[in-house]
């Protein structure tokens, strides 16, 4: 568990300090995955060709796979700021479609009516500044997983000293009740020696009183 704190610790800071740069790897690693992935889906294609018939759709997948890899490998960025832009469309229409309930509420609902017309508002915005903006709203994202890395790290570490504590406590307990169980063992044996050397010293002493009478 510590190490896997640590690991976070670490990826949290450096999404944190160089979100481009990370943002950059993370887009390259995923164009090589995607590129080599389409490379096997098109030798596939042929290899497992069943005599003059191949596999189109195998084929096609791994067309589009080698031309998306390509592209991540020359933009590593690209995907990321893909998807943000899509995030960002899907916002506008979402918050059109909150305007357009909002224009068709009722004036007797007024207090529905503003709350739609403000959210439609700030999700018209969000989109709008998403699909212009990807760029920074990707390295943002960056830093936002980078500082949820490090407070998931710290907690982390926070359980495993912890659990640290807890065991170190558990182990004591259980050496000071092997302790006292020794000590009662010894203090056992104690006593049955100390028996038997009392009801061997009366033998002892009967013995004597047995020669005396012969005597």
């Amino acid at each position: 568990m510590v190490i896997n704190a640590i690991l976070a610790l670490i990826v949290g800071l450096v999404l944190l300090l160089v979100p481009q740069a990370s943002l950059k790897s993370l887009g390259l690693l995923a164009g090589v995955l995607i590129f080599l992935a389409g490379l096997f889906l098109i030798l596939g294609t042929f290899i497992y060709s069943e005599g003059q018939k191949t596999h189109p759709m195998w084929l096609l997948e791994g067309i589009i796979n080698v031309s998306l890899g390509l592209i991540l490998m020359l933009k590593p960025t690209w995907l990321f700021e893909f998807i943000v832009m899509m995030g960002g469309i899907w916002a506008v229409v979402v918050g059109m479609m909150q305007l357009y309930i909002a224009l068709g509420t009722k004036k007797e609902d007024l207090k529905n009516k503003v709350v739609l017309i403000i959210s439609g508002i700030l999700s018209v915005a969000v989109g709008v500044f998403l699909f212009l903006k990807p760029d920074v709203t990707s390295v943002l994202m960056m830093q936002i997983f980078g500082v949820v890395s490090i407070i998931v790290g710290i907690v982390m570490l926070m359980f495993a000293f912890k659990i640290y504590r807890l065991w170190k406590r558990v182990k004591k307990a259980l050496a000071v009740e092997e302790k006292q169980k020794q000590e009662q063992e010894q203090k056992e044996i104690q006593a049955k020696l100390a028996k038997a050397k009392q009801q061997q010293s009366i033998e002892e002493a009967e013995v004597i009183e047995d020669d005396d009478a012969i005597l």
